[in-house]
């Protein structure tokens, strides 16, 4: 079974409904069922929040050490 995101959803079965259909990831692997759709992620936005937070809280850190 798999579950795929909605871009290769659309990419792989424009315009019909991709449950049910099949798939195969490499040409050695059995064929998947397709079993459901999820809604694309934006890693880079995601990527990008937890940097922007990581160096947020080590400036904080710095500041506090440096204060004692």
């Amino acid at each position: 079974v798999a579950i795929i995101n909605q871009t290769l959803a659309t990419a792989l079965w424009p315009g019909q409904d991709p449950l049910g259909q099949r798939l195969r990831l490499a040409a050695d692997r059995e064929f998947a069922e397709i079993v459901g759709i999820v809604g694309d992620l934006d890693y880079g936005s995601q990527y990008e929040r937890s940097r922007k937070e990581g160096e947020s809280r080590k400036r904080e850190c710095l500041s506090a050490s440096s204060s004692k």
